[in-house]
């Protein structure tokens, strides 16, 4: 049996399998980052290890003479970092962790090799080759999980200035900066070799913590980015509520002087009737007709917050050249939302729905269409909607639907979105009291 060859083999599998087990913590670290990645994240795992196992086999032949150290394991975060196609997110934020990631990978390979100069022998005299590449990736996957603890969870993109990404960058760059121009230094000074070694170990360790500094800081300018959106869109909520209450009013008052014009016209032509003039009667009807037109398009449930809503929102659509489908089959005073849960979830609804669909407006185009249905039945209150929508996969919730979503929860119902065939579907059912 040629045992320099099963040797090597060996030495290939247990690469190979150190290099998945890298794979999948990089992969955890991601999804806790940016969420759920896209579907095509398996293949683009399946392309990286084989990516890694061709360099692995080049750097097999190239080092048949010597002894492989760290060829691949040096490559393995660079090849990592690919995953990022996998996962939605803005390219500040992904160029940002991408950088960072790769400049603590810097930090910790400056600081491995530190500790080698620092000793008599290379690290494979003290420590067999299996157990130097476990210490390698263990220490490897301990920074990964560090990470991963200290960044948190940062699904949502929230918008951060030019200064503070520039700001951002500027310190990882220094960092980067500082590390690389230390070397000529180091090997130039006339400072006892092993003193430099230490030195240099010391000064690579800090700049790891600064790196890990830099994640805590990006985690508050996101957390006050948050925060400042959310306040914004509680702002906008309370405007909306403030407009749809003067909607409100408004529709109540056209609503009463047409009950009362409608009086007066049926008055009016009931006396022209009753005196035989005909042809007054029918010039009359007509007159009235015409002034009818401008109630056409009122939605008139019974249901006076509904209406203002339903009203406000169809009048906007409208005004964008966007058709919306209604079928509302609801009694009067049936409705048993609250204004303000009624602007929350038809508000926000008929917000996303208007402006998806303005992305389908173009000359020539077919009319976007949104349709809104909402059914009274038995106590509860069915709502489905959809609109045309260029995503082809459902998007994490924004403030605006996770309001929704808390108001569909305070009536203990249910609330259903997908996305299929171009457009976005939603599904709520309310229970009443």
């Amino acid at each position: 049996m040629n045992f320099p060859f099963a040797a090597l083999a060996l030495n290939f599998i247990f690469d190979i399998f150190l290099y998945a087990v890298t794979l999948c913590v990089f992969t955890s670290l991601l999804n806790r980052i940016f969420g759920k990645p896209g579907p095509y994240l398996k293949w683009v795992q399946g392309a990286l290890l084989l990516a890694g196992i061709l360099l692995l086999i080049l750097f097999d032949l190239i080092s048949i003479q010597g002894s492989r150290f760290y060829e691949l394991t040096m490559t393995e975060v660079p090849l990592c970092l690919f995953l990022l196609f996998s996962y939605s997110g803005s390219r500040q934020k992904k160029l940002f962790f991408a950088f960072s990631l790769f400049t603590l990978t810097v930090f910790y390979l400056f600081c491995l090799n530190d500790l080698t100069n620092l000793l008599h022998h290379g690290l494979n005299y003290y420590l067999p080759f299996y157990q130097l590449q476990l210490f390698y990736h263990i220490f490897l996957w301990l920074i990964l999980f560090l990470c991963q603890k200290l960044c948190g969870s940062f699904e949502e993109n929230i918008f951060l200035s030019p200064t503070l990404w520039g700001f951002l960058f500027g310190i990882s760059g220094a960092l980067l900066l500082i590390a690389l121009g230390s070397l000529p230094l180091v090997i130039s000074s006339s400072i006892k070799y092993n003193r430099k070694m230490f030195l240099h170990l010391g000064l690579m360790l800090l700049l790891l913590g600064l790196n890990y500094c830099l994640f805590a800081l990006y985690k508050r300018f996101y957390l006050y980015g948050a925060k400042a959106r959310e306040a914004a869109l509680t702002r906008q909520q309370l405007e909306y509520q403030e407009k749809y209450y003067r909607e409100y009013l408004h529709t109540t008052g056209e609503i009463r002087r047409l009950r009362h014009d409608m009086k007066n016209h049926l008055r009016t032509a009931a006396s022209l009737y009753a005196e035989g003039k005909g042809q007054e009667l029918e010039n009359y009807l007509e007159t009235s007709q015409k002034e009818l037109k401008d109630y056409e398009n009122f939605v008139m449930t019974g249901n006076p917050c509904l209406d203002a809503v339903l009203n406000l929102k169809l009048q906007e659509a409208r005004q964008k050249n966007i058709c919306c489908l209604t079928q509302l089959t609801i009694p009067e005073n049936s409705v048993f939302l609250d204004f303000s849960d009624t602007v929350t979830i038809l508000g926000n609804l008929l917000d996303n729905g208007i402006t998806s669909a303005l992305d389908f407006l173009a000359p020539g185009a077919p009319v976007p269409e949104i349709r809104l249905s909402l059914i009274y039945q038995e106590g509860n209150l069915l709502l489905h909607m959809d609109n045309p929508c260029k995503v082809k996969q459902k998007p994490p919730y924004g403030i605006g639907m996770k309001n929704v979503e808390s108001r569909v929860e305070k009536y203990q119902g249910t609330l259903v979105t997908e996305v299929r065939e171009g457009r976005y579907y939603t599904d709520i059912l309310l229970y009443g009291a």
